[in-house]
């Protein structure tokens, strides 16, 4: 092995290891986050919420979670006006990495990868019961960034961006949904 290599490795190891000070110190914590969506196919506002369990390793971490989001759209295929009704729940992993920290202040970068379903219901534009069409397995893809800020050595708080995709039937045509989320969230460390 190279002496290149090995100091490369030792310096990965270095980065991997070291203490990101924005984060909890604990080496497993909750978090809760209130999650604001944006979507050019979704005209309005999407409010939804998500909770998770992340590991952290100094400045990795790797979050195991579920979102849940729901809104609604109107289509007119020609005979009549309904609307559509989602429902979306995923279930991520998400990997974090504090690129830069200082004192309690961290930015980070993060990924997302969830197996995910779409429950999709629809009634006529002035209906009273929603019909169920279909339920639609996908898996959704995205990435972004944020910041930590350190509260306490258990409590931090996050503010992030991110950015995915998924795709979902309405009728006979496919619609590929990308989304910018917005999120708020607390993470609280559990035990040493």
């Amino acid at each position: 092995m190279s002496v290149r290599v090995l100091s490369g490795l030792m310096a990965g190891l270095a980065l991997l290891a070291s203490d990101a000070a924005a984060q909890s110190r604990s080496r497993f914590s909750v978090q809760a986050s209130s999650i604001a969506l944006s979507s050019e196919q979704v005209p309005d506002a999407i409010v939804s919420g998500e909770g998770q369990v992340r590991l952290s390793f100094g400045r990795l971490s790797v979050g195991l979670g579920v979102a849940r989001s729901n809104f609604k759209r109107l289509f007119d295929f020609g005979a009549g006006v309904r609307v559509y009704d989602y429902t979306l729940t995923d279930v991520f992993i998400e990997p974090r990495y504090v690129v830069t920290a200082l004192g309690p202040v961290g930015l980070y970068v993060a990924g997302r990868i969830a197996p995910s379903g779409l429950a999709v219901a629809s009634k006529p534009l002035g209906g009273a019961t929603y019909a169920s069409e279909a339920t639609q397995n996908n898996v959704s893809f995205g990435g972004g960034g944020g910041a930590l800020l350190r509260l306490t050595d258990r409590i931090a708080g996050d503010l992030g961006v991110q950015y995915y995709g998924i795709s979902a039937k309405e009728g006979d045509t496919s619609q590929r949904y990308n989304f910018i989320q917005a999120r708020l969230g607390i993470s609280i460390g559990i035990g040493n």
